[in-house]
């Protein structure tokens, strides 16, 4: 029985005892789905620019069983930058190889719906069976009542999923997955960066001893604890020396870096409860009751 995820209970029929601590459930790799954009020619994809990072969360529909509401979630960062854009989603495929999805022109995101230095947003999607993706659940998610209970701080391991855009898969995504540790949780807010002269504020955020890099914008942190494993929160970006300077920086995670910086080796990770206050905003909420009505309608019975 596995119960890092989230301390939910998971069975492995056939695995050697004590394995299942070893190392990064495969469920948690098999979230992440990369984020670009495509180019066509005649006869398909000529080229798929990759940009970021992005991965599944399901929401339950309240009252009935095995019904959720898929979103995509990845940095507002990224988002704003695709605005416009007919970007795509690569992900991996149950008979492998992987596939893109293309967004439609009417694609509206949904960002924090009171904190405009929020670093997130989400998207909401319909999957397929034949996409050999998983989702993580907002049970899992770290809020300040757990992090208390659990006794979360400096020195506990994270450890980030996403897009390493310099070997992303040809065949299929490959997600690199980069260990640290948690190396602040501050109470008070700092400095952050979405759009550079039009959204740049003050944000509460994690800091963690990691080395972030470009396409990790919008990736999944994970946190160890005892043995369980949470949401910490998404990656925004990570704090750089100019070379030949002593004043550092805040970079998002773009994959086009500035030249002749040094990376701290220092990240800044939105908090998983932005993310949760994201997704339970007023406009979704009610977009999901609208599908639960409509779920319970088509089970209802028919009259004789």
């Amino acid at each position: 029985m596995d119960r890092r995820v989230g301390g939910e209970p998971r069975y492995h029929l056939g695995a050697p005892p004590g394995s299942v601590n070893m190392r990064i459930p495969d469920d948690l790799k098999d979230c992440v789905v990369f984020i670009g954009v495509a180019s066509y020619n005649g006869i398909g994809v000529e080229k798929f620019d990759y940009h970021a990072t992005g991965f599944f969360v399901a929401v339950p529909l309240e009252g009935v069983t095995d019904n959720w509401a898929i979103y995509l979630v990845t940095a507002k960062h990224v988002a704003r930058k695709l605005d416009g854009v007919d970007f795509a989603i690569r992900l991996n495929r149950k008979d492998g190889g992987s596939l893109l999805i293309t967004s439609t022109p009417d694609v509206k995101w949904s960002y924090h719906p009171t904190n405009e230095f929020a670093d997130v947003a989400a998207l909401q999607v319909w999957t397929a069976d034949d996409w050999d993706v998983k989702h993580l659940y907002p049970k899992m998610f770290i809020d300040d009542e757990r992090v208390k209970k659990l006794g979360i701080g400096g020195g506990d391991d994270v450890a980030i999923i996403g897009l390493f855009s310099a070997m992303h898969g040809q065949a299929r995504n490959y997600p690199i997955v980069r260990m640290g540790t948690v190396a602040m949780m501050p109470d008070e807010p700092i400095y952050v960066k979405i759009v550079e002269g039009e959204i740049e504020g003050n944000s509460l955020a994690f800091l963690i001893e990691a080395r972030s890099t470009g396409g990790l914008s919008g990736s999944p942190v994970f946190v160890f604890k005892d043995t369980s494993i949470y949401l910490l929160g998404l990656m925004h970006g990570h704090w750089d020396l100019k070379v030949g300077s002593i004043v550092d920086t805040l970079e998002i995670d773009a994959v086009n870096q500035q030249a002749e910086r040094v990376n701290m080796g220092i990240a800044n990770v939105v908090p998983a409860q932005f993310i949760r206050e994201t997704l339970e905003q007023p406009d979704l909420v009610k977009s999901r009751a609208e599908a639960l009505r409509l779920i319970q309608s088509e089970l209802a019975p028919t009259p004789d």
